[in-house]
């Protein structure tokens, strides 16, 4: 009787994904299956030792016995007594039982009771056809004794195996003969080399993907990188011609100041003229030109209208070109930050974030 020997994988994935409950289960029920299984094992394991073990002793038995059977021959054929020497049926017991021992089939209960009926029919030749001294007897009874107790040791291991055969109910041995059947099946469909080649192909192919995305990443870091590198640069650029015009700006101001106090100098010579030179001729002259001190008033009101007018726009003029130049200036001291650069900064944070984990 042989053990049936294979090792049982509580902790084997299945390849197919299953939820955190039906996992649990599964695997309780592989482990009472497992824990089922293996006390059957180490039942057979047992008695298979014990089987073995006897085996062992029934051997050595028999070498015990045929040594004493050469023995007894040669004293047999030293003394020359005229008894019939070891036939051809002692010969052929003696070939089987060597057999026997070489074949290592001494389990069978059939093989048993043959080997005892042999032996019996060995000694009553031995006792029949030759006086053996006390030592041979004894022996032989020492064997005849160590037969016995191992046809008793088989006997209530065959009493064990029948008890537990019989305990067993049907349903249980079915669905432990199905299990290992279906266990066994599984373990020879199982190829080492098939499941490292699999494992090998589903890393090659994550590490596949992970390299895809970390070059697709990068390269929309390169892209938004190379569009903020150009943002800044124009930002550079629009805050240089800013300062310019705001220099020309100053420069036109300055000349407009000049302009305007040339203009208000230039008015306030003509109507110095007005008031000393051609208001005192005409005032000298009342007759001579025909203009009376209406007009003259009324030449003089139009005139200083008129200035007022021009000091006007002039000072509006101004004022328009000093708001504008105080707005370019606060435009340039606090940006408005580009919805495009605030889309850059909130990619950019992800990916770091990505990369991160």
């Amino acid at each position: 009787m042989e053990a049936r020997e294979f090792k049982i994988d509580i902790n084997q994935q299945e390849p197919v994904q299953l939820s955190q409950e039906e996992q649990r289960l599964k695997a309780i029920k592989k482990i009472l299956v497992g824990n089922q299984i293996e006390r059957l094992e180490n039942r057979f394991r047992g008695l298979s030792r014990r089987v073995e073990s006897t085996n062992g002793h029934l051997v050595a038995t028999v070498d015990d016995l045929n040594n004493e059977l050469q023995k007894l021959k040669t004293e047999m054929q030293q003394r020359g007594n005229n008894s019939q020497p070891i036939g051809e049926e002692l010969q052929k017991g003696m070939q089987e039982l060597l057999n026997a021992r070489k074949d290592f089939n001494l389990v069978d209960p059939a093989i048993c009771n043959q080997l005892e009926e042999r032996i019996n029919t060995l000694e009553e030749d031995l006792k029949a056809s030759n006086p053996l001294h006390a030592e041979s007897k004894a022996q032989i009874n020492a064997m005849s004794e160590d037969i016995k107790i191992f046809k008793d040791k088989l006997q209530a291991t065959q009493e064990k195996l029948s008890r537990l055969d019989r305990e067993a109910r049907p349903e249980d041995k079915a669905k432990v003969d199905a299990r290992l059947s279906s266990l066994e099946a599984k373990i020879k469909s199982l190829n080492p080399k098939r499941l490292e080649q699999k494992l090998t192909q589903r890393q090659d192919a994550f590490e596949d993907g992970v390299q895809d995305l970390v070059e697709r990443l990068a390269g929309r870091v390169n892209e938004r990188f190379d569009f903020a590198s150009n943002s800044r640069k124009k930002l550079a650029d629009n805050q240089e011609h800013l300062a310019q015009k705001q220099v020309e700006l100053k420069q036109e101001q300055a000349e407009l100041g000049k302009q305007q106090n040339q203009l208000q100098s230039r008015v306030n010579s003509i109507q110095d003229i007005l008031e000393n030179d051609i208001i005192n001729f005409l005032q000298n002259n009342p007759g001579g030109s025909g203009i009376s001190d209406s007009q003259v008033k009324q030449l003089a009101s139009d005139m200083e209208r008129k200035i007022y007018e021009n000091n006007i726009r002039l000072e509006a003029k101004m004022d328009a070109l000093f708001d504008m130049t105080q707005r370019q200036l606060a435009a340039k001291q606090a940006p408005q930050e580009d919805p495009k650069l605030q889309a850059i900064k909130g990619t950019l944070k992800q990916l770091s974030q990505l990369l991160d984990e």
